[in-house]
């Protein structure tokens, strides 16, 4: 039987991950219309080590055209040429990167990006326009992660105790650290370790800066791994409360003495303030006294 709080809980959590969905589709049209920053050149120094490459290259090539046979020559000149285009190609690959948005997935990723805070923006390639539309963007959107974030605790505090939260983190870090190792054995065979790794930094919202976390399943993390997580944040939040009760209680009355004994002092001042005014209000009137008395005896 489902408890009542959980399922209202449960009915405000779909609720706000509709409007989360919405907003990202927003945010994904208004990014794609943006203009993108363009791209970036070469800057001198790597132009200038290219250039003497190059000139180097021609070197060797014209001076071991002299002594070498054909054949020899041909073989000394692709292994020549191989070096330069791989560092051409380094150089561009750093240098000319593709610009983040040039799609509507690029789009609907960086708009997830900015109100999850879950992996790095790249700034250098974002226009005037979009970071400004990003600041105000990730202003409204972070708060709206936050509240479904805070329904997804409510709901899951209603019928999991505490251990439990702690073990479904551990559980969907592991899992999603298995999806990740099988998608990456096709291509960049990562260790199990950093898996693991690279999952809680996206599920704990830390980041990581190189991103390779598919996109994927960095949308998993934050649709459960992330809400996991809050609600374990929920819980040691509890306990470091709890266990800190004591000490603060015996620093607000620590405090309060300190207050009163400043207050006291301060009231002791006033009233000396005070008590020094009657005296020169009564040595006015006595004096005042005693020049009418002068008077009258003259």
């Amino acid at each position: 039987m489902v408890l009542p709080r959980c399922e209202l809980a449960f009915r405000r959590t779909v609720f706000y991950l509709i409007i989360i969905f919405c907003y990202l589709l927003f945010g994904s049209v208004v990014f794609r219309i943006l203009p993108n920053a363009s791209a970036p050149r070469l800057d001198s120094e790597k132009q200038e080590k290219l250039d003497f490459e190059r000139a180097e290259l021609l070197n060797i090539l014209w001076a071991e055209s002299l002594g070498r046979s054909e054949s020899q020559w041909s073989l000394l000149a692709n292994q020549k040429l191989d070096s330069y285009e791989r560092s051409l190609a380094n150089a561009k690959d750093v240098d000319e990167r593709p610009q983040p948005i040039k799609t509507f997935s690029d789009a609907f990723h960086h708009s997830f990006l900015l109100i999850t805070t879950i992996g790095g923006i790249d700034t250098d390639d974002l226009s005037r326009e979009a970071k400004i539309f990003s600041i105000v963007y990730s202003f409204f959107g972070i708060p709206l992660s936050l509240l479904y974030l805070n329904q997804c605790v409510k709901a899951a505090s209603s019928f999991w105790k505490d251990q439990n939260a702690f073990v479904f983190a551990g559980g969907c870090v592991f899992f999603v650290a298995v999806l990740y190792d099988v998608i990456e054995q096709s291509s960049d065979d990562t260790p199990f370790f950093d898996a693991i790794f690279s999952v809680f930094l996206a599920a704990t919202t830390i980041g990581e800066e190189d991103g390779r976390v598919p996109r994927i399943l960095l949308y998993l993390i934050a649709l459960i791994g992330v809400s996991a997580f809050h609600t374990c944040y929920h819980a040691i939040q509890r306990t470091i409360e709890k266990n800190l009760q004591s000490f603060e209680i015996s620093f607000s009355n620590s405090f309060a003495h300190v207050q009163r004994f400043l207050d006291n002092d301060e009231n002791e001042k006033v009233d000396n303030n005070n008590r020094i005014a009657e005296e020169d209000e009564d040595a006015v009137e006595e004096t005042e006294g005693e020049e009418d008395f002068s008077a009258y005896s003259t």
